[in-house]
């Protein structure tokens, strides 16, 4: 029986809202169709984080601020820092359950791209009033590669995706606010912005930032309506749910402002992997293609790429806007507004991803806590979702109507084109998620705190300590004990009364005064009463540990953790602004309210759009427009050089895409490797440019091949091991060879190389290839070089030192290994004329240990072929043994009048003396 009119008008009406439905179902599939969530990324940390917070809840701890369990059980501050939404929203889903964590995770994540979706679809419906409009749009944010694959998936990052699907829905809220300014709208605006900031640290004042410009550029530029006609009332208005909306989040974010020195924040910003320089996008490669992902690889390569048609669609609808210019038929002033702030934030924010946009992260210091320039794709592919709404309303203004149903049938383009990056790289069971699984992972030796750099240690821990054995047996067998007991006094006895996330209480008795020890890190806020009478708390340096002074007597102790006066004025402020929203949506109605935008409908048969989507799910999924590797020759590796190596890893080749280059240039190389059987350990990696093997002229190590502990690789399936090694100014021209390798980050011992036959080939692998080093396009500054000392003495005619840098460090405390020293040298003249200056190193009784002579830099550059301002690395080493005694010691360089000046001083120190 055929649908009534009243029923086909019905779903015509809601046809718009089905296909994105549609379209975020089958943006979320891989989540629904696999079971658990993978460990390869960083959807791990988040599923302890979730666990960690749901331990503390059912302690009773709803806001806790601080994590009991992590750092080897002796706490960490990280939800005093760190947006806590996502893990919140988890909880919720899971009442909280620590053994449901990866449930609640993953749930978070198909939550986030249906928000994705449905809140691009309103945001555009609302700016545009096209339907069609809408769901182009929604297409076009849920298939970018970043929002589709690589946030979600290649990354994991839990937080940042939910910021990310959060974003359109405050867009949506705030730009209605903006159009109906009454109580209910505020309320709505309020509380999206709100969530968008509580989601992640960087990506919500992003957003907030995208969001206030927004709103001021529309309200400038917007003929002002009858009921507010005043610039200044027009902006307060506009604004209010975004001011709201930062006293509303005030309980998080202002401890994280006045709270920072209280933590050592300055480990998230560079040098290295999170030096925002290494990771700005080339326009190439922002534009291009996405590159298929292997599914025969633990980690396959990636593009950090905006999609092709979210950038094309865009522009052709400027282009058709053009023409509509031409034809003299313009649109109207609001849809221009609008238009150009995202033409504007788009245009900025590839600007700011590119190469191009290195002097303002330098002129802007903040910024450096970005750390990736690239994770400005999330933004970039909102303000391009917008755009392509737009394109589909300029289109819709040229083509004939008897071509305009065919519109709507474009959103399968984002589709079709996100096909080879659909299906990820598979994964396996999660495991348990209890207290002792985290535990677990951080005794493997993964993250700290889940976190990479420590970001969030009390800034009292000088020295963070290993693992306690007695701490981690009281988690095995119950109940936690965070009393140092071998401390106690022979008479004293410390029972634990109770003991909860954020608080302990012990029964104390003892004949005589002592310290009480507890390993556990001290942080503001902690407290102790002795008998309810407060007593304050000493830190032990350099853990950081907390201590109490205990009078004789027996004595209740309790330590918890209570609020600071910024966390207690920062609640009360959040408190009172959510009762003022809750007043505001109840008492204020605007006194008029502008038309709601026209509603052009989805002209589209649902049931076509399922089928369409339905057939690009079994493409998608099984994978047959992505490349599978099998054996021993990744697809995409250039260069096959298959090595045996010991405990079970193969080595299978290298990509090296340039081997010529200049002091200060970087080489990008990617090594492969292979488990042949289960990894029982996990080992390290480094990277060696080299000359003779104890020289390294430029190294890399990596506690992670791949970013992937060895334990977990799976047999069958390669890893991707990316470095970009940088040649050191001052790095004399001539011929290198690139060495790489494992080792063992607890006894120092690297992986044999093997032939199959089991002959031992050494303890590295010679990359069968030369690097050349060219001159320097220009000589360094003293200030360039990473001197350990500056010297600037001459030392020989026309040769002055101007300085050294240590390279193992200023102590030794290995039982054997090369000592490494760098001179700076700088010739003050074409071909200076005399041998470099002898070498030594002296104990504290002046005795020689050992003297160097020859020529500079392994014979590359002898200071006779030196050019004026030339500046010169040049590297020695010594082989210290056992039978060099501990003490402190010089390098001591001769100068023209033969006497010897100091120029580096070291400890030496055995292993039995650490």
């Amino acid at each position: 029986m055929p649908d009534s009119p009243i029923q086909s008008r019905s779903l015509l009406r809601k046809s718009g809202l089905i296909a994105v439905l549609l379209l975020c179902t089958l943006a979320s599939w891989p989540f629904w169709s696999r079971p658990s969530l993978p460990r390869e990324t960083d959807a791990e940390l988040h599923v302890f984080r979730t666990a960690q917070l749901a331990y503390t809840i059912q302690e009773g701890a709803l806001y806790p601020r601080w994590a009991p369990d992590f750092y080897y059980g002796y706490g960490y501050p990280i939800f005093n820092y760190y947006a806590p939404l996502s893990y919140y929203v988890a909880n919720l889903l899971t009442a909280a359950t620590p053994t449901l964590a990866v449930t609640g995770v993953k749930a978070v994540f198909i939550l986030a791209i249906f928000a994705a979706g449905l809140g691009t679809y309103g945001a555009i419906r609302e700016l545009t009033g096209d339907e069609a409009a809408g769901v182009a749009g929604a297409a076009a944010y849920l298939f970018a590669p970043y929002i589709l694959t690589i946030d979600p998936h290649l990354r994991g990052v839990l937080a940042e995706s939910l910021a990310l699907g959060l974003a359109p829905l405050a867009l949506w809220a705030q730009v209605r606010h903006l159009r109906l300014s009454n109580g209910p709208s505020t309320l709505l605006a309020s509380l999206a912005v709100a969530a968008v900031i509580l989601s992640h640290n960087l990506m919500g004042p992003l957003i907030f930032a995208l969001l206030l410009s927004l709103s001021i550029w529309i309200t400038i530029l917007q003929p002002p309506s009858e009921a507010l006609t005043s610039l200044p009332g027009r902006l307060a208005s506009a604004l209010l749910p975004l001011g709201l909306s930062i006293a509303l989040t005030s309980f998080f974010w202002v401890p994280v402002a006045l709270e920072s020195s209280a933590v050592q924040l300055g480990n998230l910003i560079g040098p290295g992997h999170f030096d925002f320089r290494n990771h700005f996008v080339p326009l190439a490669e922002l534009f291009a293609p996405s590159l298929p992902l292997d599914l025969g690889a633990v980690n396959p390569a990636f593009r950090f790429n905006v999609g092709v048609a979210q950038w094309l669609l865009p522009v052709a609808g400027a282009l058709s806007l053009i023409i509509g210019l031409l034809r003299q038929r313009p649109p109207e002033r609001s849809v221009w507004i609008a238009r150009v702030f995202w033409w504007v934030a788009a245009l900025s924010l590839i600007l700011l991803i590119s190469p191009l946009g290195q002097p303002i992260w330098e002129a802007l210091p903040p910024m450096a806590f970005i750390q990736f320039p690239w994770r400005l794709l999330g933004p970039l592919a909102l303000c391009l979702g917008i755009l392509v709404g737009y394109s589909l309303v300029d289109l819709r203004a040229v083509l004939p109507e008897d071509r305009q149903h065919l519109l709507p049938w474009l959103s399968l383009i984002f589709v079709a084109l996100a096909l080879p990056i659909f299906s990820p790289p598979g994964w396996g069971d999660f495991g348990p998620t209890d207290r002792q699984a985290m535990l677990d992972f951080e005794l493997n030796g993964l993250a700290l705190g889940t976190t990479s750099t420590g970001d969030y240690v009390p800034a009292q821990v000088d020295v963070v300590p290993g693992p306690n054995p007695d701490l981690l047996a009281s988690y095995e067998v119950g109940p936690i004990d965070r009393v140092n007991r071998v401390t106690l006094p022979p008479d004293a006895a410390v029972e634990q009364l109770d003991h909860q996330a954020t608080s302990m209480t012990f029964m104390v008795s003892s004949d005589e005064f002592f310290v009480l020890r507890l390993y556990h890190f001290y942080f503001p806020g902690w407290r102790a009463t002795i008998d309810d009478q407060p007593v304050d708390i000493e830190i032990a340096r350099p853990e950081g540990f907390m201590t109490l002074p205990i009078p004789p007597g027996q004595h209740e102790v309790r330590v918890w953790l209570g609020l600071t006066p910024v966390r207690r004025i920062a609640s009360v402020l959040s408190f009172l602004t959510l009762a003022a929203l809750a007043l505001i949506a109840w008492r204020w109605q605007a006194p008029a309210q502008p038309d709601r935008p026209t509603v052009s409908a989805l002209d589209i048969d649902l049931r076509w759009l399922a089928a369409a989507l339905a057939a690009m799910l079994v493409i998608g999924w099984t994978g047959v427009v992505q490349p599978r590797s099998s054996g021993l020759e990744p697809i995409p590796m250039e260069t096959a050089h298959h090595r045996y190596l010991q405990g079970g890893v193969d080595f299978l080749g290298y990509d090296l895409p340039r081997t010529t280059v200049r002091p200060g240039d970087q080489l990008d190389l990617t090594l492969y490797w292979q488990a042949r059987e289960p990894v029982a350990g996990n080992y390290q990696t480094f990277v060696h440019l080299t000359t003779l093997p104890q020289h390294t002229w430029g190294q890399l190590e990596k506690l992670n091949p791949g970013d992937y502990p060895t334990t977990r690789w799976p047999l069958q399936r390669y890893v991707r091991d990316d470095y970009q090694l940088v040649v050191p100014l001052g790095t004399p021209p001539g011929e290198y060879t690139l060495r790489a390798g494992l080792w063992d980050l607890g006894s120092g011992a690297r992986q044999l190389v093997l032939e199959e036959d089991g002959t031992i080939l050494g303890d590295a692998i010679a990359l069968p290839i030369t690097v050349t080093v060219l001159p320097a396009r220009r000589q360094p500054s003293s200030s360039e070089l990473p001197l350990t000392q500056s010297i600037d003495q001459q030392t020989a005619t026309g040769i002055v030192l101007l300085g050294t840098e240590l390279l193992d460090g200023p102590s030794f405390r290995g039982p054997a290994g090369y000592l490494r020293l760098a001179l700076y040298w700088q010739s003050t003249t074409d071909s200076p004329v005399g041998d470099a200056p002898s070498l030594r190193i002296i104990n504290g009784d002046d005795q020689v240990l050992t003297e160097l002579r020859g020529t500079p830099a392994d014979g590359l550059a002898p200071f006779d072929r030196l050019e004026s301002g030339q500046v010169l690395r040049d590297l020695r080493s010594i082989w210290l043994d056992e039978t060099v005694a501990p003490g402190t010691y010089r390098w001591q360089v001769q100068l023209q009048d033969e006497s010897w000046l100091t120029v580096a001083t070291f400890d030496r120190s055995l292993p039995d003396e650490q």
